[in-house]
């Protein structure tokens, strides 16, 4: 193990930040152009418009000026936080480089140190190597909280940084981001206000869907589903989800399918992720064996890495799924479809009735089970119904707090082979999670059918009572549907 090993450098090139840096002071000299362009516009109003329409539109102009001060001064902040990060992060650079070089000489002398042992037999020498190790470990542990130190500093001017470039990319009027002044229009478009935040994401990050082209991509697919630009953290969340692309390198490119549906928006409900993944990193299929996502339980996770996910984004109204590329171990990509039908509840739960198939797997898959299938029921608090016993499945409630719920973790069941074999055994099998059960489902019921209400049971699905439980397939992102409104007359 070297010392780049143990102090690893941050992975976020200078030479971005100075980019980022240039980009930021040219949108700040474009806003003052603009409000330039502005204060033009008045003396010529003022001076050839008379009466209370002049006074109203004097008015108009006053508050755009205000704005465009002010997105000049957010401007200015993001240079000057950009200016202390790029700072921050050379001092960092090459104190780090400092670390490394003398732990790389720590090292060899204890190398040095071990072979000047002479002992007799493999028995004796052992108290010397220890003592040695000890006297390493000593002048290593400076070290440890030099590196602590720095990357402290350093992540200090990054979440100025990040708090900077925040208010510069969501608080831009529509006025700056689209113009209309005296035709004063900045020559920088939305994504590019946008990309300015996230040239280097403020963070020390190898994760490429965090780059300024990704987050772009992000960014417009948030706004062509929503209407609005992301905010906060949870925006960014559904943004990534929104957007096909894929990155692992396993994918080879290939994008997700998306689908999506429209359900009536519950502001302060956050955001519900649910998501099937394979935790190992490949499985039996044939001829060949498929990749899987080799992870465990992860609120974190990206949402690339499942099998499958939905999102449910109570804040905007959407409910998304996302069916990621399956990769064979000879690199082969396909990438499926899910079938997802769905229901809401006036309250804001959500009914999803689901199968996955893997795009690898034979024709008779489906016949006899072979696919990721469930129907459930997700709110805001809690997930109840029935899962196929393969994959690992896994929900969490993301609050506008910005704090995380774990609603549910259900492991993948495996074969008495390995892991590895669980899709061949367990895939046609079901068992309940949660704890609302069938009856729950009788809250989609139709009522004032047959002259009472179903009394559900797993083994008459609601498909086969689609008068009774009436449902709305996801569509497609450029025209989504609007899902069923259940349990009403």
């Amino acid at each position: 193990m070297t010392g780049a090993d143990v102090f690893p450098q941050p992975t976020t090139d200078p030479a971005s930040v100075r980019t980022a840096r240039a980009t930021v002071h040219k949108i700040g000299l474009l806003l003052t152009d603009v409000r330039g362009d502005v204060d033009d516009g008045a003396l010529t109003l003022t001076d050839s418009w008379k009466g209370d329409a002049a006074l109203s539109a004097t008015q108009d102009i006053g508050s755009m000026r205000t704005l465009l001060h002010q997105d000049a001064q957010r401007a200015e902040h993001g240079g000057t936080a950009l200016g202390t990060y790029l700072a921050a992060l050379e001092t960092a650079r090459q104190t780090i480089l400092r670390l490394q070089g003398r732990y790389d000489d720590f090292h060899a002398d204890l190398v040095a140190a071990n072979g000047r042992i002479k002992p007799r037999n493999k028995f004796e020498g052992q108290e010397e190597r220890d003592a040695n190790l000890s006297a390493f470990n000593e002048q290593v542990k400076p070290l440890h909280t030099q590196y602590q130190t720095a990357i402290t500093d350093l992540d200090t001017a990054r979440n100025a940084c990040a708090t900077a470039l925040s208010a510069l990319v969501t608080e831009l009027s529509p006025v700056d981001m689209r113009g209309g002044a005296a035709g004063g229009t900045p020559d920088l478009d939305v994504g590019a206000y946008q990309a300015v935040a996230f040239t280097l994401n403020c963070a020390a990050t190898t994760d490429r869907s965090m780059d300024a082209d990704a987050r772009a991509a992000q960014f417009d697919a948030f706004v062509k589903a929503t209407g609005e630009v992301p905010k906060s953290e949870n925006d960014w969340k559904v943004a990534r989800m929104l957007d096909p692309s894929s990155y692992l390198e396993k994918n080879g490119g290939y994008p997700a399918n998306l689908l999506l549906g429209r359900i009536p928006p519950q502001p302060g409900k956050g955001l519900v992720r649910v998501s099937w993944f394979i935790p190992v990193d490949k499985v039996f299929n044939v001829p060949d064996w498929d990749l899987g996502d080799g992870r465990g339980f992860d609120p974190n996770a990206d949402p690339e890495r499942s099998r499958v996910s939905v999102y449910i984004d109570y804040e905007h109204g959407l409910i998304i799924a996302r069916n990621n590329p399956s990769v064979s171990t000879t690199g082969e990509v396909r990438v499926g479809i899910p079938d997802i039908k769905t229901q809401v509840l006036p309250d804001g739960r959500v009914r999803l009735f689901y199968t996955a198939t893997n795009p690898f797997a034979p024709d008779a898959a489906k016949v006899t089970g072979q696919t990721v299938h469930g129907d459930i029921v997700v709110g805001s608090d809690h997930v109840s119904g029935r899962i196929s016993d393969y994959p690992s499945f896994e929900v969490y409630h993301d609050r506008p707090d910005g704090t995380t719920q774990t609603l549910d973790q259900d492991e993948a069941d495996s074969n008495v082979l390995g892991k590895p074999f669980g899709p061949l055994s367990e895939l046609p099998f079901m068992h309940e999670v949660g704890t609302g059960g069938p009856a729950e489902m009788n809250d989609f019921y139709k009522k004032g059918m047959d002259g009472g209400r179903h009394d559900y049971e797993w083994r008459n699905p609601y498909l086969k009572y689609p008068d009774r439980y009436p449902f709305t397939e996801l569509g497609s992102v450029d025209n989504p549907p609007d899902v069923q409104v259940a349990g009403g007359s």
